[in-house]
């Protein structure tokens, strides 16, 4: 998802971080406009899954959790 601003900067600093701290990983980050990303959503889940998602908390998480299709994140 696109965000603006100061989010995407922190995003960026954050995939770099994990990328540096794992350089035996291939990070691919993909952005999204949020209304495409809506419409597309469970599709994409189903079809493309990663490893990382970001979406604000709300009915198309729920559902793609119920589907087994995403986890929580915990701390270990």
């Amino acid at each position: 998802m696109i965000a603006s601003g100061r989010q995407r900067t922190a995003w960026a600093a954050l995939i770099n971080a994990f990328a540096a701290l794992n350089p035996d990983l291939t990070v691919v980050a993909n952005e999204f406009q949020q209304e495409d990303c809506k419409r597309q959503f469970a599709v994409r889940m189903g079809r493309e899954p990663g490893d990382l998602a970001f979406w604000f908390a709300g009915a198309r998480l729920r559902e793609m959790v119920g589907k087994g299709l995403s986890f929580p994140v915990r701390p270990a």
